[in-house]
């Protein structure tokens, strides 16, 4: 890696990401991108949509297909407690007037916070939640996968597990329950930040294989094998030896049912990030581990930490450091407003706090020192 690492003006990313670059004067060219025609017109389809009465209209025909088949729910929505998902819940009770099924599956590493978040907000509301618990397969898994990727010094596939089974058991209680309607969101910060990132942590991981020397590439092929094992126990457990089964087999998130139509909220409705979480303060009593002058993304699960210090091997910046650096690329926020909240997210005692709570859970205090080791790849 270079030593000339060179930090944008506007915002604190440096070319030691390796999707970044800085131009002759000095910007970066994602902050580029949003002073952009292009990129002031993707943020605004965002945070300023009006299409709410078209809204209404999907959700006066929910109630009327819910009622005439005699239904208890409205429709179901998976959450997690998090910044996203606990504003699908506001939209859907208090401007559709809908009687929604809350469901979220925790996989043991959540932060106790997120959990609080969503039974507080379903008391309030007078709505049903259930929360499932991690299940064997799930934790085995994700162990494993854990013991595989410590040999390669990036973990950003351990978490493959919990992409199935969330929204698995989102589809179950939607079966169960005969509902018909699924409401859900897509977060465009994190969407722009996963585009730029693929590419280089699928190289991060080819690197780490190569570069950790046969006793470690060993040890990731052993371990790998058999959290891959696992990783179908559970499929094959939520899915039977159905056709379902094997389209799930090759895919990162389950497959929709076809009985359960998909309603994204955020194409109808304005995501104003800084307004949206002052109403999920103000009305749902939502926190957060840390007042944040952004919101406080991706909190809900203490797994991320080991996802954050992956991201800094590869980048020198963790994933949430750069989710809160997004404000200031975009604008929204100014780099000296966020530079605080940024100092935090990037901190290593903060992310070595969480890992050491993960590994405690898993019983594997002894890749400690493996997981805290700060050198980039």
């Amino acid at each position: 890696m270079s030593t000339q690492i060179q930090t944008c003006k506007t915002c604190f990313v440096a070319t030691s990401h390796p999707a970044i670059t800085i131009n002759a004067d000095g910007i970066c060219n994602v902050c580029e991108y949003f002073k952009s025609e292009e990129g002031q017109k993707a943020l605004l389809h965002v945070m300023k949509v009006n299409r709410l009465e078209e809204l209404k209209q999907i959700a006066a025909q929910m109630k009327k297909e819910a009622a005439e088949k005699g239904l208890k729910y409205d429709c179901i929505i998976g959450a997690s407690g998090g910044f996203d998902s606990q504003y699908v819940i506001y939209i859907a009770t208090k401007l559709l007037k809908l009687n929604p099924l809350v469901v979220k599956y925790n996989n043991g590493v959540c932060h106790p916070q997120s959990d609080e978040n969503l039974i507080k907000a379903c008391k309030l509301l007078n709505l049903d939640l259930r929360i499932y618990p991690v299940t064997k397969f799930d934790r085995l898994y994700m162990k494993y996968a854990t013991k595989a990727l410590v040999n390669l010094g990036v973990f950003f596939t351990a978490c493959f597990s919990c992409h199935f089974i969330a929204v698995s058991t989102v589809y179950r209680e939607a079966r169960k329950e005969k509902l018909g309607y699924i409401l859900t969101n897509t977060n465009f910060v994190e969407t722009t930040l996963a585009k730029g990132s693929h590419g280089f942590m699928l190289k991060s991981l080819i690197k780490g294989f190569f570069k950790a020397g046969p006793v470690k590439m060993l040890k990731f092929l052993y371990y790998e094998v058999i959290s891959q094992y696992f990783l179908m126990r559970l499929k094959l457990q939520y899915n039977g030896f159905t056709p379902r089964f094997f389209r799930n087999m090759l895919s990162l998130h389950a497959t929709r049912p076809s009985f359960l139509k998909r309603v994204n909220i955020n194409d109808y409705v304005p995501w104003d990030f800084l307004n949206v979480a002052q109403i999920l303060r103000d009305e749902l009593g939502w926190d957060t581990p840390r007042r944040t002058k952004m919101p406080y993304f991706r909190f809900d699960c203490h797994y991320s930490a080991m996802i954050d210090k992956s991201f800094k091997r590869v980048t020198g910046f963790s994933e949430h450091a750069l989710l809160c650096n997004w404000f200031a690329q975009t604008g929204i926020l100014s780099k000296e407003a966020i530079q605080d909240d940024f100092a935090y997210m990037n901190d290593d005692a903060r992310i070595d706090k969480e890992i050491k709570k993960v590994l405690e859970e898993f019983n594997m205090k002894a890749l400690l020192s493996n997981c805290l080791n700060k050198d980039l790849l």
